[in-house]
């Protein structure tokens, strides 16, 4: 059985179930087009929070809560359809008689966008359609450290967007004047970067990196 909260115009849904331990098992979440990406967080133990992601691909997930790994086991996801996802019976999304919470997003044209590209190594965009106001990126193609960067306009209401905050972590706010990115009327652009560490986290040659990017409005 599952809760559901959902809103199609905006793309969002939030769900609410028991798990069964049970292969196959779907969750409901009524958005009328398949999530591009879905967290999952148990509510009554400690566990990740898994993330499925459409630049990672089914059945890879990824931890919300680690910057030190890319996309892992096959285990979780077994289909993102129109008004469910189905889950396998692994205990961080599906363990019997334990409670879940699924946040679900799917892509809104104009307002929000969730994909993949390639680093460049130099300066790179990547298109979305709209100019965004949020994005996280996240490195996945591999184990080195990518943690889960967010820029934002709020912080910076003008390019270039230096200042970071990162999902996975508990540290403070970090303003990297080198390894900065620009808000353009249809996407972003991520500059070279000289930052080492930083710059491995969005724009390193040849490594694969996820993004979720919404707009103001």
């Amino acid at each position: 059985a599952t809760t559901c909260t959902s809103n199609p115009t905006a793309g969002f849904a939030i769900s609410t179930y028991k798990g069964n331990s049970t292969d196959r098992s779907s969750i409901a979440h009524n958005l009328g087009s398949a999530p591009e990406m879905v967290i999952v967080k148990p509510r009554d133990k400690t566990d990740d929070w898994r993330v499925y992601h459409v630049g990672a691909g089914n059945p890879y997930y990824l931890r919300l809560q680690l910057g030190n790994a890319g996309r892992s086991g096959t285990n979780n996801w077994r289909e993102m359809s129109l008004n469910y996802f189905a889950l396998d019976a692994d205990s961080a999304v599906n363990s019997s008689s334990h409670n879940y919470v699924a946040f679900s997003f799917s892509s809104v044209p104009g307002f929000s966008k969730f994909g993949s590209y390639t680093g460049a190594g130099e300066q790179k965009f990547v298109p979305l359609g709209f100019r965004p106001a949020w994005v996280m990126i996240k490195r996945y193609t591999d184990n080195t450290v990518g943690e889960w960067t967010i820029y934002d306009s709020a912080r910076t209401p003008s390019n270039e967007i230096q200042k970071k905050l990162w999902a996975n972590n508990t540290s403070s706010e970090e303003d990297h004047p080198n390894n900065s990115i620009d808000f353009v009327s249809n996407g972003f652009v991520i500059d070279p970067g000289t930052d080492a560490p930083n710059v491995q986290y969005t724009n390193n040659g040849s490594v694969g990196y996820l993004y979720a990017a919404f707009a103001e409005n």
